[in-house]
């Protein structure tokens, strides 16, 4: 019945063979047994000043099994054939439940007078003093040969080291002599001090196991896809089997993942914050008061410290408690850690994902940060129990007359089905039983109930229903429409699709229990005196549903004075005044509901969809106007055709940075969006504008010529006013671009000047 088996080497040279009993554990039934825990035996061998420890030799081997036990441990090997487990074996099923039992029969007593501390096969025999350690090792060993059990002398500790207790030398020699010479005892000084070591245990290759040097004491890790530790640990990791949950780690039985020392020191390097406030840190500096773009850096200088082993921790110290180093965090992988934080832990509550995370890391703003953790999260949204909103009432418009308006529906009690009709205004009403919900069943007995109380000419009577199977098929039935009825369904997701029709469901349960409290199936007969003491009953206009249809007195039969429009008039207004006090029985607490921002392609849950047995739908939005949306739902790996009505407020949205990034990329080119036939052709660029021609370039070139000298006369070399001038007209703005003439004042040669001939 076992596996294959195989041999393992020992270190001796010798061989063990290896079985795996998973098959024999479908036939087992593991008795339940109290184990000792390590906490407890620590307790009580520190009670102790001397001690000695010892194993059994082959503990389980020890213990044999019942012959009808036999026939589920046999093995096939390849040596001699068919072996069979005459005794029990390590990793049998029931095999530590089986050895505890065997010790406590054995060394229950001296267990009780807090003589010895066992743990599974070790044995710790101690005492106060050397005579009464002797006293207390005779008679364990004692109770040892009495039931047939031997001790391995090859495993106990020949020397036990007890820091803060006087410690010695023990051995055990041969425990069938006699009981002076069970041992020997060399007492050695008192230890006065000891030291503490930062030990780190790993697993490593087997390449990497060298003698003591610097390569032995900074092996690399082991990462062979063959090896059994590697292989085992990571399957236990990945494992559905392995519930971690938050209760588990916060009373310490289990470790928080995600805590790898070395792996968060390579992390804390590529952040360059982080990188700074290290080097801070070290050098003992603080960044200048005058940069302001370095709030982050500031802020963990505040709280951050360098660990022995160069990470960033934050320590925390709490009562009664020794001090605890928080990871730093960078920002950049915060809400990555979060999530799989989150999903690891089976979706815990935000208080309870803040008491693990706050116990290990440390990050800036990491409340806001876990609170956006779990508010993204959709499998927490379809479970969110969110309080009641408050809804606004309505009502629709009042019928035009009686017997107009009708709300039907089917009522199920009992295996049986029920068709209950409705008039809106008299409330006057009618049933029937029927043997299924399918459509010719649904028009026959809808003819049957409302033919005689339809008008015979003027508007159709309207009938609402439920959006049920057999109602839509019935909305555009031509049987219907020939007798003058048409039927109105409600929308699916409306709560209160048809509240005339349940309030008469529910009136007319009550009557049938009135009249029959231990009543199960009903009769026709049963059900029409139901109706009628439901008919008869007064409403809060002061007469019944009958009075109202009928007009007259239902003990008397005379006429009563009546008006069709009053009674809808009275009844409406009754239906508005109520709105108020529905809405505050509703929502006590008077809060809003929120109406989200939607668009195509959201995904968003319903508030009214949760329940005690399931979790809210998803729904994906296709089209929206104003505020309604239209929604599909999620079924599985599948898309519903089926499009639904709701209301904005109606719906709950997960908050996700997906579409805040959506709406700041996608969304920002809508103005420079163009079609696809301008995309498609080629535009054909226009030269470029010539350049703009300064002013002084556009002058025309002035005559100048050489002035005539003459020996009497001075020449003139003024030109006459208005010649080679440009008219600038005031109103012209001033060209920055012209190339500007020069102020400078000009020095003419002195024989150019007027009087440079007459003084010759």
């Amino acid at each position: 019945m076992l596996t294959r088996p195989f041999l393992v080497k020992k270190p001796n040279g010798s061989f063990r063979l290896v079985t795996a009993f998973a098959d024999v554990g479908r036939y087992s039934k593991p008795q339940p047994s109290l184990m000792p825990d390590v906490d407890s035996t620590l307790r009580q061998i520190a009670q102790w000043k001397y001690i000695i420890a010892t194993d059994l030799t082959k503990s389980f081997y020890q213990i044999p099994l019942s012959s009808d036990s036999m026939k589920y441990c046999g093995v096939v090997t390849p040596f001699k054939g068919v072996r069979v487990y005459v005794r029990s074996a390590m990793g049998m099923p029931g095999s530590e439940t089986a050895l505890e039992e065997l010790m406590c029969r054995v060394l229950g007593d001296l267990v009780e007078e807090g003589v010895v501390a066992k743990i599974a096969d070790d044995l710790y025999c101690g005492g106060n003093t050397q005579l009464e350690l002797l006293q207390n090792w005779t008679r364990v060993l004692q109770a040892l040969q009495k039931n047939s059990l031997n001790l391995s002398a090859t495993k106990n500790d020949y020397r036990t080291q007890n820091y803060n207790y006087s410690w010695m030398e023990l051995a055990i020699r041969n425990y069938q002599s006699q009981p002076a010479s069970y041992f020997y005892i060399i007492s050695l000084s008192t230890t006065r001090q000891t030291c503490r070591y930062q030990v780190t245990v790993r697993h490593v290759a087997g390449a990497a196991i060298l003698p003591s040097d610097f390569a032995s004491r900074n092996a690399p890790d082991c990462e062979d896809s063959a090896c059994q530790i590697c292989t085992f640990v990571q399957f236990t990791e990945n494992s559905v089997v392995r519930h971690i949950s938050t209760k588990d780690i916060l009373e310490g039985i289990q470790k928080l993942p995600f805590t790898s020392r070395n792996a968060w020191i390579s992390i804390q390097t590529e952040c360059s914050d982080l990188r700074r406030t290290h080097a801070h840190l070290r050098q003992g500096t603080r960044p200048s008061k005058k940069l302001t773009n370095v709030k982050d850096i500031k802020r963990y200088l505040n709280n951050a410290c360098i660990a022995k082993d160069g990470l960033l921790v934050v320590k925390r110290n709490e009562p009664m408690a020794p001090t605890r180093e928080c990871i730093v965090v960078p920002r950049q992988v915060l809400d990555g850690l979060l999530t799989s934080l989150h999903i690891k832990l089976d979706h815990p509550s935000t208080y309870q994902l803040k008491s693990v995370v706050h116990r290990y890391f440390f990050a800036l703003d990491m409340d806001k940060a876990i609170e956006t953790v779990s508010n993204g999260c959709h499998q927490c949204a379809a479970l969110q129990k969110i309080p009641h909103k408050l809804n606004v009432q309505s009502t629709g418009d009042p019928p035009e007359t009686i017997g107009s308006a009708f709300a039907a529906d089917v009522m199920k009690r009992e295996r049986q089905l029920i068709l209950v009709v409705r008039e809106y205004v008299t409330s006057y009403t009618a049933a029937r039983l029927i043997t299924d919900e399918r459509q010719e069943t649904l028009r026959e007995s809808l003819l049957c109930l409302c033919v005689e109380l339809c008008p015979l000419d003027g508007p159709f009577a309207v009938v609402r229903t439920d959006p049920a199977p057999g109602f839509q098929a019935l909305v555009n039935d031509e049987l219907l429409r020939r007798h003058r009825i048409t039927i109105e369904v409600g929308r699916f997701k409306n709560k209160n699709k048809n509240p005339v029709a349940d309030k008469a469901i529910q009136e007319l349960e009550d009557e049938i229990l009135r009249q029959d409290p231990n009543t199960r199936c009903i009769s026709p007969l049963s059900l029409t005196l139901a109706i009628a003491r439901l008919n008869s009953r007064i409403r809060n206009r002061g007469l019944s549903a009958r009075e109202m249809w009928t007009q007259r007195d239902q003990f008397s039969n005379n006429q009563i004075p009546l008006t069709d429009q009053n009674l809808i008039q009275r009844q409406h207004e009754l239906r508005k005044s109520n709105h108020s006090y529905s809405e505050i029985s509703k929502a006590p607490s008077g809060a809003l509901p929120e109406t989200p921002h939607l668009e195509v392609g959201d995904l968003v849950y319903l508030y009214n969809d949760r329940n005690k047995t399931c979790a809210r739908d998803r729904y994906l939005v296709v089209s929206t106007d104003n505020s309604w949306c239209n929604i599909r739902k999620f079924v599985g790996s599948q898309l519903r055709n089926t499009s639904y009505r709701v209301k904005r407020s109606d719906c709950y949205k997960v908050p996700s940075l997906l579409n805040t990034l959506r709406q700041q990329d996608t969304y920002s080119h809508d103005n420079s969006t163009s079609s696809d036939e301008d995309d498609n052709t080629v535009k054909t660029q226009s030269p470029p504008k010539p350049p703009d021609i300064p002013n002084v370039i556009s002058i025309p070139h002035s005559q100048e010529l050489e002035p005539e000298l003459f020996e009497n006369e001075p020449s003139d070399l003024s030109l006459p006013i208005g010649e080679n001038e440009l008219q600038h007209d005031p109103d012209d703005q001033v060209n920055t671009d012209v190339i500007r003439r020069s102020t400078r004042k000009r020095h003419p040669p002195k024989f150019l000047q007027d009087n440079y001939f007459l003084s010759q």
